[in-house]
């Protein structure tokens, strides 16, 4: 009978974990981030078969499901199940033209002039309990541009070294597919970047956005799965939840925990609205400022607001990998900007940046001077962290499983409501950091060299330009004429490849400055109404 007994014991409760996933730039499918991470998490559980871990895959999802849910059992016996949902926003990019294309380029070289906007313009407006992160100092600052330049600079070599590249590969017939991914990556990585700080209203026919700010459109997709998440909480059908952002998707998970309660409701549409619980809604007892977006819709009572507090009561955790916020708010502080009203219960702000992340940083400028760790109830931890072997990789692997333990294994114990405790890097930050500043050296110089090859190659094209045509036709010829023509390169008549480099450098370095000091002047006339500078 005693055996019996223990056969049938009652299962302990099981604990619902929500967990919602916000992608990063560059070209995603829907539901490819969360997969990415739920796959990965599972291959986290199998290291301890104890774990009994399982996966359920919604066939069906739509956009107000959840399409993964793993399920394993922890300590003493306790199942959990973890709900993964998404922020998909890679959908709402702009069209590829040429006048698209223009306008990246022009952003990207101009940025050293970006013009910082420091005081009282938030897109949620000057509400009182909203500020902007802490400003930076003017050595800082000038460090930052200073950044800014050789990035420009960078960047103008390789359009222009790529893209020539590119376009006389093709002419000889061949197909540089990984020449091809290099164009894309640059491109739309810095197109997503310049999409979200973007101060122009989309005017194309996406109805989404259309009238709109993208970062609004994006805005709105994540305070929807929070709204949504925190629903599922106050109902019972989770326990509570966790938010992970990674590169700029912290960027926009960010925007959404700090939104002010007045302006939540703006993003929601009417049935969204209605269908908020009570205990959500709440009337503040003051007008919003002139100056709101995104726009009030009309059936909101000019005091209708969202309860921070009980939208956030289900929060168990933050997670931002790779994350830039500490440079928007150098860059653009007026669009991260910081909400003081205490909501968080002691909320772990974990922050984890790979020593060779170019993109990634410390959290350092949110907080206020006298608890620089607590941001209104979030607990921030920077994590500095030297895993990966290349730059390459750095800032797209954070949750990748492997045979030892990675960041991966660590979500498994703080799911179950234990610390966050980060296993060791495969490399020491020493190493790290030299690997690092070997990798930026070589990326500099690599294009650079092949631009200076290139200045001469057209220079001298009148010359070659009429045998290789001719030895074109005679495709027998074309080898021999490939190696007379590498034999020219390497030997560069005339002006040395140290004064064609030297000259590549200062007429794009004289470019920069031009278009930096045209979008500063442009910046100053354009948004003269609007704002203070710094």
């Amino acid at each position: 009978m005693a055996t019996n007994e223990r056969l049938f014991i009652e299962p302990r409760p099981t604990q619902r974990i929500g967990v919602i996933v916000v992608h990063g730039v560059g070209e995603q499918r829907r539901f490819e981030h969360l997969e990415s991470i739920a796959s990965n998490f599972h291959k986290a559980l199998l290291h301890d078969s104890a774990h009994h871990a399982h996966v359920d895959v919604q066939s069906n999802a739509d956009d107000d499901s959840t399409p993964v849910v793993v399920r394993w059992r922890g300590q003493n016996q306790t199942q959990f199940e973890a709900h993964f949902r998404e922020v998909y926003w890679a959908d709402l990019d702009e069209q590829q033209t040429l006048w698209n294309w223009l306008k990246l380029v022009g952003w990207a070289i101009a940025m050293p002039g970006v013009r910082r906007f420091s005081e009282s313009y938030y897109e949620s407006g000057a509400w009182p309990e909203m500020r902007s992160p802490r400003p930076v100092g003017n050595m800082e600052s000038m460090w930052v541009r200073l950044q800014l330049f050789i990035i420009s600079l960078l960047f103008l070599i390789m359009l222009i070294s790529v893209d020539v590249g590119y376009w006389l590969l093709r002419r000889l017939s061949f197909s540089p597919d990984w020449l091809a991914r290099v164009r894309f990556l640059i491109y739309d990585h810095l197109g997503d970047v310049k999409l979200y700080q973007d101060w122009f209203r989309r005017r194309d026919e996406n109805i989404e956005v259309h009238g709109e700010r993208s970062r609004v459109a994006i805005r709105r997709r994540m305070v929807k799965v929070l709204v949504q998440t925190a629903r599922d909480v106050h109902e019972g059908r989770l326990d509570g939840y966790y938010v992970i952002g990674h590169s700029l998707g912290s960027v926009v998970a960010f925007n959404g925990l700090m939104e002010h309660g007045h302006v939540l409701p703006n993003y929601l549409s009417l049935s969204e609205w209605n269908e908020i619980p009570v205990a959500f809604k709440q009337r503040l007892p003051v007008d919003a400022p002139n100056r709101e977006i995104p726009i009030r819709p009309p059936w909101l009572h000019p005091f209708d607001a969202i309860d921070r507090r009980a939208l956030f009561s289900g929060l168990r955790g933050f997670l931002t990998l790779g994350s830039p916020l500490n440079k928007f708010a150098t860059l653009w502080p007026a669009l991260v900007p910081v909400n003081d009203d205490p909501v968080f219960n002691e909320v772990p702000w974990i922050n984890v940046a790979d020593c060779q992340d170019v993109v990634a940083g410390k959290i350092s400028l949110f907080a206020p001077h006298d608890d620089p760790h607590n941001l209104a109830g979030l607990k921030i931890h920077n994590i500095e962290w030297s895993d990966q072997w290349t730059i390459a990789t750095a800032h797209t692997r954070y949750w990748k499983a492997g045979r030892r333990r990675k960041l991966i294994d660590a979500l498994v114990p703080w799911f179950e409501g234990r610390p966050f405790r980060l296993p060791r890097g495969r490399l020491t930050p020493a190493v790290a950091y030299s690997i690092y500043n070997a990798a930026l050296v070589v990326l500099a110089f690599t294009p650079l060299l092949i631009l200076a090859y290139m200045t001469w190659l057209l220079h001298q094209a009148p010359d070659f330009l009429p045998e290789f045509m001719n030895d074109w036709k005679n495709t027998s010829d074309l080898l021999q004429w490939t190696q007379n023509t590498l034999a020219k390169l390497v030997s560069i008549p005339g002006k040395s490849l140290y004064g064609r480099t030297v000259d590549t450098i200062f007429y794009g370095s004289l470019i920069v400055m031009m278009a930096a000091f045209t979008r500063h002047v442009w910046e100053r006339w354009r948004f003269r109404p609007q704002r203070k500078a710094v």
